[in-house]
């Protein structure tokens, strides 16, 4: 049998003669496997009169436990889970084993990119001689209807399309530098940082008839969240390990 297959079943002997409780934690990530420097993953174990043992446990179990992600294709389940969300990334395992009621549960905490806030802001070019002299130069080029410019923060920099795109007819067009500089003001005046971290994205309207321009912003944020990925008896796991070693490398 393979030497980690070996020492999990002990542990989780072990566990099951002194414990009515082991909680484990591990990083999904497999350079940061290590949250005990002295025993590897951070573990509570709960005596069968409910009390926490303080006793470590007999092996460092960083290694079985990544074994057993391993064994039990936990990556994988892991992301077929949360195939929906944006960009997921892995933080960690949770292992439950509880010995009372013969049942092991995996949870996984993880976080993506989610839609937080959609806001709307507008201006008008009464009183703003910035914006009086951006419309009167479009005028002059014969522009005339609605426009639109989008914008995207993500990726820690952030950009603004350098065209605008008719809303009444297939027609494009370069925005000049005055327009260009104008709305990333706009944007970082009602919005700062909108390009930071996770960044947003958006639109404006440019409506050359009613001169007004419309900010169409939609946040975007990092959500955690925690789900279970993995659920079976004690019983169950322990026969998976001692005839499912083989399918690890």
């Amino acid at each position: 049998m393979n030497p980690l297959a070996q020492q999990l079943l002990s542990v989780i002997y072990y566990w099951q003669r002194k414990c009515s409780l082991t909680y484990l934690e591990l990083d999904a990530q497999e350079d940061l496997m290590t949250y005990d420097y002295r025993y590897g993953c951070d573990c509570t174990l709960i005596s069968r009169n409910g009390e926490k043992i303080n006793k470590p446990y007999p092996i460092p179990v960083t290694d079985v436990m990544v074994y057993l992600v391993e064994l039990l294709d936990l990556t994988n389940l892991a992301y077929d889970a949360i195939e929906t969300e944006t960009d997921p990334y892995l933080q960690h395992y949770s292992f439950v084993f509880n010995f009372t009621e013969n049942l092991f549960t995996v949870l996984l905490d993880y976080s993506y990119v989610g839609i937080g806030q959609e806001l709307n802001s507008i201006r008008s070019s009464d009183g703003d001689e910035n914006l009086i002299e951006i419309f009167n130069d479009l005028l002059k080029d014969g522009v005339i209807g609605k426009w639109r410019v989008d914008f995207n923060g993500s990726g820690d920099s952030g950009y603004i399309d350098d065209n605008m795109t008719s809303l009444q007819k297939s027609d494009a067009r370069e925005i000049s530098e005055s327009l260009n500089e104008y709305l990333y003001d706009f944007l970082e005046s009602r919005h700062y940082g909108w390009e930071e971290q996770t960044g947003s994205y958006g639109f404006f309207i440019i409506d050359i008839d009613k001169k007004t321009i419309e900010l169409d912003y939609t946040e975007m944020e990092d959500v955690n969240d925690e789900i279970t990925i993995y659920q079976t008896s004690i019983d169950e796991l322990i026969q998976t390990i001692s005839v499912g070693e083989e399918s690890v490398d």
